[in-house]
């Protein structure tokens, strides 16, 4: 699949939580299924703003209030958290870092609309740090790149812990974890790999998404689940069984998701793929 890149990523967040009803869409009263757009609602948390002092920070940022941080403050507290981790520096394009650094921002404003965006940003990059900085280091062979940081399941892992749920640890396990179903996260899933976003939201979330807020023919949208499932399934990890629990945990799939015939793309996709999807709860 297409990686992210520098504009997509940028693009994914400022279409973080739009609504269907800022889009120019079909008359209602020839498509029923449009009267209520609100297909994936965009979700809102509270953040206590709360002064963010971490003990280990040193340097010249820190004698500044974290509100009146500058961009580059806060990429300094990427690198001495890093040198903190690992005992080695590491180089990031100013112009680099701070691309990412602004997806961090806007992933802050979007969901945490009531807080202050710098506390929450210092805090966002202190939490990486010691939660994710390990996993992803390990996975990539020691290769460490600071967009790792704005990963959907890092973003999606941040908001469930500081909006207070209490499984937001299991989102990194291999525990099936019901992820929030809203636009920003939905993005961010579309924009990184087909298998990833299966193996998150199951069979219908993905396909929906795509059907209506990416606007793609059905058969694209199926084109797309189809070669996510296979390599899902290659890696022979994840099994027909765990598939049907994602999609099923997900429902009920309302009348609202009509329009994509999923009883059809439940058949279409045991025909295609070696799994048998028949018999998927959907209601």
């Amino acid at each position: 699949m297409t990686k992210i890149n520098k504009l997509s990523i940028c693009n994914a967040v400022k279409k973080a939580k739009q609504q269907f009803s800022g889009i120019e869409i079909e008359d209602k009263a020839s498509n029923p299924f449009l009267i209520d757009t609100d297909v994936f609602p965009s979700e809102t948390f509270k953040c206590a703003n709360s002064s963010f002092f971490d003990p280990k920070i040193i340097g010249e940022f820190q004698a500044k209030q974290v509100i009146d941080w500058s961009k580059k403050d806060f990429l300094d507290l990427v690198k001495h958290l890093y040198f903190q981790k690992f005992v080695s520096d590491i180089q990031v394009p100013p112009a680099y870092g701070y691309m990412y650094l602004n997806v961090i921002e806007e992933i802050c404003t979007k969901n945490f609309p009531e807080s202050n965006v710098k506390i929450l940003k210092a805090k966002y990059i202190d939490w990486y740090f010691e939660n994710h900085i390990l996993r992803d280091t390990i996975k990539y062979n020691s290769r460490w790149n600071i967009k790792k940081m704005v990963a959907p399941r890092v973003v999606a892992s941040f908001i469930m812990h500081f909006s207070g749920r209490t499984d937001a640890l299991d989102v990194m396990s291999k525990k099936t974890t019901r992820l929030p179903v809203n636009e920003s996260l939905l993005e961010l899933y579309y924009r990184g790999d087909a298998s990833e976003f299966i193996r998150c939201y199951g069979v219908i979330i993905p396909f929906t998404f795509l059907f209506y807020s990416k606007k793609l023919s059905w058969d694209d949208c199926f084109e797309y689940t189809a070669a996510g499932i296979c390599d899902l399934v290659q890696g022979k990890n994840f099994t027909e069984k765990m598939l049907k629990k994602i999609t099923e945990q997900y429902s009920p799939y309302n009348e609202r998701f009509n329009k994509i015939e999923p009883d059809r793309l439940l058949v279409a996709l045991t025909e295609r793929t070696s799994l048998n999807l028949r018999g998927v709860k959907l209601t």
